[in-house]
């Protein structure tokens, strides 16, 4: 039975059963309970709270002001509430059967769905954390600040929530009182100021909307001295091209008057797939002779980022028309029809060469990345093609990045085939079951529109993969023929689709353990796009289990060199890790399955990899733990599963994974 309540959001009281204020007049005695109430397990030790409430005092010092401050507190709560507070030893803490507190119900509330319990949340919060309490300890004052910034923390985020709640339901002026209230937290977090444009614009009122775009700008110059973040930006210009009169508010703000939004009209904003523009290198050197590496480098990487075929890539011929020309990069991408452009500087000085390479929006010329590669030129076709290589891996991740925005700060009714790609690639890449769901059925509606897109077709194919490998589906060998068939269709529709080449050359390998066709897939894959890590991390997965676990790491490790933020790094340390247990390098396949799983604790065929490696090198306490979370994590785990789905083309190398196991304890 609860006998009493504590409350910390504001002004800190202690009530009972009945409401009445028990009046706590010690401010040391509030703070210990609200140090003992916002500890996890709601104890601590005396020790830690003797440092911290005490901590400028002697040890005995402190000690026996603790035993004073716990004698007072007990004799303010009363008879029937002092059982509230328990003393174990050297431990104190409270009896959370007996008592309840503001804070533990918000911090329950603040992650809800519904509305109401987000409304009850942000009732609760009446204040700053324990509001008045004031006491002049370093250590003390260091954990109330911590605390307060969690639970602003949390109040932003409940608000936040709750503001999107209404806001669904077409509550504008509830929408709008909460976002206010974001605004107090923080005037300076721009996912509030987007979110009362878009309340804003959804309601109906777009002057309301762009003004706030304004002021958001305004006070981010004026505090931090910063321009909004490209998402901001694309908020506003999607607001500022819904509706036909684009001047309608021009005269509010000087900055409405320029021609940084996007047109409502014309191919250069339509909804078609966008292109990218490699506009000339500039050469720094001040010598014209050297004009050539420039022009090299712009013509490498322009047909380096059309191998990816996700975004047409405008030809060289119409982006040297302006080289040297006084216009902007958003009229120059206006004329070629680009949505995004490249642009870059070379210096060359003795041996040494500097490339600056930049990526912008065109519509704003907002840089979404930016980089700098140094190198030697000792053999300068190695370096072309070792600097374009690292640009091309860089580029295409961030390009992908700017149309996952994009796609999802659309209106759900306004979503082209090509948008709904992009939302399913940033699900899939999320990896979890969950999300490839929602990926396929992206997938799915872009087909429905298009259904001649090949890209949606390979994207599916990798998506029904994801459901089979990784267990998702309740028939994994009907996910992988539906990847097949995805692929098939894609190479159809598109035969230079080096995505689809990847996946049907995965299906060769698991469906039909035809390993030379697969790798002949593979490599295909890898000629139409050198730069694709998944190319390259899928060949290697054919490599593993046709008997070449030396050419996939080759493989593998250059996947890390080309980008060392893959999305599916895990995987990749998994599959390093099976490499080396099939050469029987068990030292080094413990190494990368150690950080497979670390990376991703959920990953069961990572835990596969590691036990059996273990139990080659006998750690046996750690192979059987790595056994357990594997079958934690797999129930059904067993020497059939891996039989079937470890389709070695050597039988020796698949005794070696189960031999392995077996030491590690597999006995089924």
């Amino acid at each position: 039975m609860t006998c009493l309540f504590l409350n910390m959001l504001g002004e800190p009281q202690v009530l009972d059963a009945d409401g009445k204020d028990l009046q706590i007049s010690s401010r040391k005695a509030l703070a210990l309970m609200a140090c003992l109430a916002l500890t996890p397990g709601r104890s601590m030790q005396r020790e830690d709270l003797v440092a911290l409430l005490w901590g400028e005092r002697f040890d005995q010092q402190g000690r026996q002001s603790l035993r004073q401050s716990l004698y007072a507190l007990r004799r303010s709560l009363g008879d029937e509430c002092a059982e509230v507070l328990f003393i174990d030893g050297e431990t104190i803490g409270l009896d959370t059967k007996r008592m309840d507190s503001d804070a533990w119900r918000f911090e329950e509330l603040v992650d809800a769905e519904d509305e109401p319990s987000l409304q009850e949340a942000a009732n609760l919060h009446r204040g700053r954390l324990l509001a008045g309490i004031a006491i002049r300890d370093p250590s003390f004052e260091e954990w109330l600040t911590n605390q307060r910034q969690h639970f602003r923390d949390l109040h932003w985020r409940g608000l936040y929530r709750l503001a999107k709640c209404q806001k669904r339901r077409r509550d504008w002026t509830a929408s709008l009182d909460s976002c206010r209230r974001l605004l107090d937290i923080n005037p300076l977090r721009e996912k509030t100021h987007r979110l009362i444009m878009r309340i804003h614009a959804q309601g109906g009122d777009r002057a309301a909307a762009l003004q706030q775009y304004y002021k958001c700008e305004e006070l981010l110059r004026k505090e931090l001295n910063l321009e909004p973040d490209m998402t901001t930006i694309r908020t506003y210009e999607d607001i500022k091209a819904s509706v036909p009169d684009a001047d309608e508010d021009q005269s509010q703000h000087p900055a409405a008057a320029t021609d940084s939004g996007p047109k409502s009209d014309g191919r250069y904003f339509s909804e078609a797939r966008p292109a990218v523009a490699v506009l000339n290198f500039e050469n720094l050197g001040g010598d014209p002779s050297q004009d050539y590496f420039a022009q090299a480098m712009t013509s490498d990487i322009a047909t380096a980022l059309s191998y990816w075929r996700w975004f047409p890539v405008i030809g060289q011929s119409s982006t040297s028309a302006f080289k040297n020309s006084s216009m902007g990069i958003t009229e120059i991408a206006r004329e070629l029809d680009a949505q995004y452009v490249v642009t870059g500087t070379v210096r060359l000085a003795g041996t040494r060469v500097r490339i600056a390479v930049q990526l912008l929006d065109a519509a704003t010329a907002h840089h979404l990345w930016a980089q700098r590669y140094d190198g030697s030129i000792e053999d300068i076709f190695d370096v072309q093609d070792e600097i374009t290589e690292k640009i091309v891996a860089a580029v295409e991740p961030e390009l992908m990045r700017a149309e996952h925005n994009r796609a999802f700060m659309k209106r759900a009714d306004d979503l082209s085939a090509w948008d709904y790609v992009m939302r399913a690639d940033w699900c899939k890449s999320e990896l979890t079951q969950q999300r490839n769901a929602e990926a396929i059925k992206h997938l799915q509606d872009s087909i429905a529109i298009d259904p001649l897109l090949s890209i949606a077709w390979s994207h599916l194919a990798h998506c029904h993969w994801y459901d089979g490998i990784f267990g998702w589906s309740t028939d994994n060998e009907s996910s992988f023929l539906e990847s097949d068939k995805a692929a098939r269709k894609a190479i159809s529709l598109d035969d230079a689709d080096w995505l689809a080449h990847t996946m049907l050359g995965l299906c060769d390998m698991w469906n039909r353990q035809d390993y030379d066709m697969s790798l002949t897939r593979h490599k295909r894959a890898l000629d139409l796009n050198p730069s694709a890590s998944i190319a390259h991390h899928s060949i290697a997965c054919s490599l593993e289990f046709a008997g070449q676990p030396e050419e996939a790491i080759n493989h593998l490790t250059t996947v890390m060199r080309l980008d060392p933020q893959y999305g599916n790094n895990a995987a990749l340390l998994s599959d390093l890790s099976l490499s080396y247990l099939l050469l029987e390098q068990f030292e080094d396949s413990a190494t990368y399955g150690r950080k497979a799983v670390s990376l991703r604790p959920d990953y069961a065929r990572a835990f596969h990899r590691l036990a059996s490696t273990l139990g080659h090198l006998g750690e046996l306490e750690e192979a059987k733990a790595a056994l357990d979370s594997t079958q934690r994590i797999q129930p059904d785990f067993c020497l059939d599963y891996v039989r079937s789905t470890y389709p070695f083309r050597e039988k020796g190398h698949l005794d070696t994974l189960i031999s392995g196991l077996k030491k590690a304890g597999m006995d089924r």
